[in-house]
């Protein structure tokens, strides 16, 4: 649901089926599995755009964040940077 309500200016059509269900992990953020990692998140345990994130948000201990944060991919090679 928009919070702008009847005063937003884009089109949110009802009978739109959303293509992968959004969980939710223990803060309330989207967990989106085939998204990216959102990195604010990662870094610092938060992300300022909450629901409307784009980005997955994993649980806190979750092998994909630990992975992420200590340069890991999830099957266990070293990423790049």
């Amino acid at each position: 649901v928009c919070s702008f309500g009847a005063t937003c200016r884009w089109n949110h059509p009802e009978d739109v089926e959303i293509k992968e269900p959004i969980g939710m992990n223990s803060q309330g953020l989207p967990i989106r599995k085939s998204a990216k990692d959102c990195e604010f998140f990662l870094k610092t345990g938060s992300c300022k755009y909450g629901l409307t994130c784009k980005f997955n948000h994993p649980e806190v201990g979750d092998a994909t964040a630990n992975d992420t944060k200590n340069g890991k991919e999830a099957d266990g090679k070293q990423s790049k940077g």
